[in-house]
């Protein structure tokens, strides 16, 4: 069960990060939501174009746990020969969630976004600002939205499972 969350693990951040790229580079502005307040207040109103790519980015994000999800559950039945119940579901969405949630936090916040900070990620008229190397902005970003967001895939995931095997 570990290798196959794993894999799906691995899967999931490169798919999150051609989402999330693919979104900045077609419209800067697109994530400025998640940027640090004194940056969202200087940059001021998300373009129509940041909304439409913010829009498409989250949908294809949406689709993507989704199709993650019942695959993985699939590669668990198959694993399992059988029925998996609510604990390995409960298990494998928690541990897809967390490794996006550390994926996040440490790869594209932490190196990318603070550090290298690549001119894509810099909005017009917010160049030097040192809100731009916050580190701790993204780190209580993470609490307690995403251990909530966490644990809630792995109960959605585990239950969801449970009905699939009630009525299949």
């Amino acid at each position: 069960m570990l290798a196959i969350s794993l894999i799906f693990a691995v899967i999931y951040c490169a798919a999150f990060t051609v989402i999330i790229l693919g979104s900045v580079l077609l419209a800067p502005d697109s994530m400025v939501h998640a940027y640090p307040p004194a940056i969202r207040a200087k940059y001021g109103e998300k373009s129509r174009r940041g909304v439409v790519a913010t829009t498409v980015a989250s949908v294809l994000h949406l689709g993507t746990v989704v199709v993650l999800a019942v695959l993985g559950l699939r590669e668990l039945r198959i694993e399992q020969h059988g029925d998996i119940g609510f604990g390995q579901p409960f298990v494998f969405g928690v541990l897809l969630m967390l490794a996006l949630i550390v994926y996040d936090l440490v790869v594209l916040d932490w190196v990318l976004f603070c550090t290298i900070r690549p001119r894509f990620f810099v909005l017009p008229g917010t160049e030097d600002m040192p809100e731009y190397r916050d580190y701790d902005f993204h780190w209580r970003t993470v609490f307690p939205s995403g251990a909530l967001v966490m644990l809630g895939l792995g109960v959605v995931l585990g239950l969801a499972n449970l009905v699939f095997e009630a009525i299949a």
